[in-house]
């Protein structure tokens, strides 16, 4: 029998609430940013610029590039990984039912893209899944076996990097940098700091070794000034996240 409750603290107020979100500030969700790593050199990168530059030179890379920057710049809605503890059950003698976790299992990675008009983005999904399992290829075609490609040759980094902005908090604050005046109004005569602030990275985690799952199906429709989106699901072996060392990833 509980006789009593010890180190009860008094209920919270709204004084304390101001004080800590002066302190502290809010996440906002529309600040973050997207990259698509592909290491030059790899079979993908080297298959990537093949298809997108119907060429193999080196000089034919910012095609790809220009790909990626446009991949960053579309992505109108994604979601910050999470983690799954795997966990089994176990008793002692006459105790309840007891919990312990053996290992991890990560969650789906999903990233929503607008279309551009040139359908680059489609285009580099649709040819990154036909790597993975030439679904596209007739059967007649060669020896009429289609066959899954070695998992090295199809897999790269995703990072999502989470900023927040300037002023947001005091530890924010203290990190950011001002904005020249010429960032704000390039043809203006003033080359002192303005009084905006940069966003700050606050967390970032990187998908290892990933490789789009799905790609989901488009909807047309003949209402006008609708943009064309669509969203792809990613797998990946392993998450890495900013916090454990509070650096960059290496």
């Amino acid at each position: 029998m509980i006789e009593s409750v010890s180190n009860l603290k008094t209920l919270t107020n709204f004084n304390e609430f101001k004080s800590y979100v002066c302190k502290y500030g809010y996440s906002m969700a529309n600040l973050y940013d997207i990259q698509f790593d592909v290491p030059n050199g790899t079979g993908l990168y080297a298959e990537f610029i093949e298809a997108l530059s119907g060429a193999t030179s080196d000089s034919d890379a910012a095609n790809l590039s220009e790909i990626q920057q446009l991949m960053r710049l579309y992505t109108t809605e994604c979601t910050m990984p999470g983690v799954t503890m795997s966990d089994s059950e176990y008793r002692i003698t006459n105790t309840p039912q007891l919990k312990y976790a053996y290992g991890a299992v990560f969650n789906e990675f999903s990233v929503t893209f607008t279309m551009d008009a040139n359908s680059n983005i489609r285009k580099l999904f649709d040819k990154w899944t036909n790597i993975i399992y030439p679904y596209s290829q007739f059967r007649g075609v060669g020896d009429g076996v289609l066959r899954t490609r070695y998992k090295d040759d199809y897999i790269a980094d995703i990072t999502v990097t989470k900023f927040e902005r300037g002023a947001s908090s005091p530890r924010n604050r203290s990190k950011s940098n001002r904005i020249g005046g010429r960032r704000i109004i390039p043809d203006g005569g003033t080359k002192r700091d303005s009084l905006f602030v940069d966003n700050v990275a606050v967390h970032a985690v990187r998908m290892k070794n990933a490789f789009p799952k799905s790609i989901d199906s488009m909807t047309l429709s003949g209402d006008a000034g609708q943009l064309t989106q669509f969203s792809v699901a990613f797998e990946y072996e392993s998450l890495q996240t900013s916090t454990p060392t509070r650096s960059a990833f290496g």
